[in-house]
């Protein structure tokens, strides 16, 4: 059945198709708010809507969006704009068009328009411009994504990219979350390197803000083969968020292969992984995928990093 937080992470991920637009499915904690971000928050429902169905539900949720104001009013203005474009590109209205079933979660959305165009004081005191738009959402009252007891909260599907050596650069990085100590947590992403030195590289994670796997060093995982040559792969890692005395856990897997008939490739099944520090015993609100290139003559990348929880009941 259909619920505000299934319809609320829906429209953050499609909102984050935007490019350098920050989308939170929550109202983000003091000081973790980053601009320009667009914030879904929840407005009215109506169950039992007929249109010959009898079973709709109409939603309605406002979308906060803030930019940097920093350059005063006019400014501030400028950098809000482009979101709020009636075309079919770059803006807000285009995005929510370009999937109004939100990847089959609703029925459908409608931008009803904005409103509130002024500066906006939030988080602490600070300053932005902004802008809240109405967005209406019919949703029929059955099975929802969240059937199979596994709910997407977040995602990064911009590429990221590094050439660094010998670091744990920050690449994908899923923020706005508030994952429950004790929820277990399916990471997925895709990574890839190019040619240019026959080098192996790796991948690690942190989680709020704390390196929790290395990317560099003896236990780079996922791993790609040290041959000069282009290779992509997928991973997926399985965490439980650290309770007191079980905060050593991490299993996953990764396959790779090179350009179609390279040969390559390889697969890992890892049941455990080294872990850099203890996963944190508390609320996870960031998950990050770092990378270490090992040779600056290559680019690693990572993309479409989704974070996805699982029921505990």
């Amino acid at each position: 059945m259909a619920n505000p937080r299934t319809i609320r992470t829906a429209l953050a991920t499609r909102l984050e198709s935007i490019a350098g637009l920050k989308a939170y499915r929550n109202w983000p904690a003091l000081g973790n708010l980053n601009v320009p971000c667009v914030i879904v928050d929840v407005g009215e429902a109506e169950p039992e809507q007929t249109f010959g169905r009898g079973d709709l539900t109409r939603w309605t949720f406002p979308l906060y969006v803030l930019v940097n104001s920093a350059g005063g009013p006019e400014q501030g203005q400028d950098n809000l704009d482009p979101y709020l474009a009636t075309s079919s590109t770059g803006g807000i209205f285009g995005a929510i068009a370009a999937d109004r079933t939100l990847g089959g979660t609703v029925d459908t959305v409608f931008v009803k328009g904005y409103r509130d165009y002024d500066p906006q004081v939030v988080d602490d005191n600070l300053m932005y411009q902004g802008c809240i738009i109405d967005l209406e959402v019919w949703a029929a009252d059955g099975p929802t994504v969240e059937a199979d007891n596994m709910a997407l909260v977040g995602s990064d599907l911009t590429e990221r990219s590094t050439a660094a050596t010998a670091a744990d650069t920050e690449l994908s990085t899923v923020t706005g979350l508030s994952i429950a100590q004790g929820v277990p947590v399916m990471v997925t992403f895709r990574y890839r390197k190019s040619a240019g030195a026959a080098a192996a590289a790796g991948f690690g994670l942190k989680i709020n803000g704390t390196l929790i796997l290395s990317a560099f060093g003896a236990n780079l995982w996922p791993r790609l083969r040290n041959n000069n040559a282009v290779e992509d792969g997928f991973a997926v890692l399985w965490i439980m968020p650290g309770d007191t005395n079980y905060q050593g856990t991490i299993t996953g897997s990764a396959s790779s292969r090179g350009a179609p008939g390279a040969g390559n490739g390889q697969t890992d099944l890892v049941p455990f992984i080294p872990l850099s520090n203890a996963i944190p015993a508390a609320t996870i609100t960031s998950i990050t995928i770092t990378g270490d290139a090992v040779n600056a003559s290559q680019t690693i990348y990572t993309d479409d990093m989704r974070v996805y929880t699982l029921a505990t009941s």
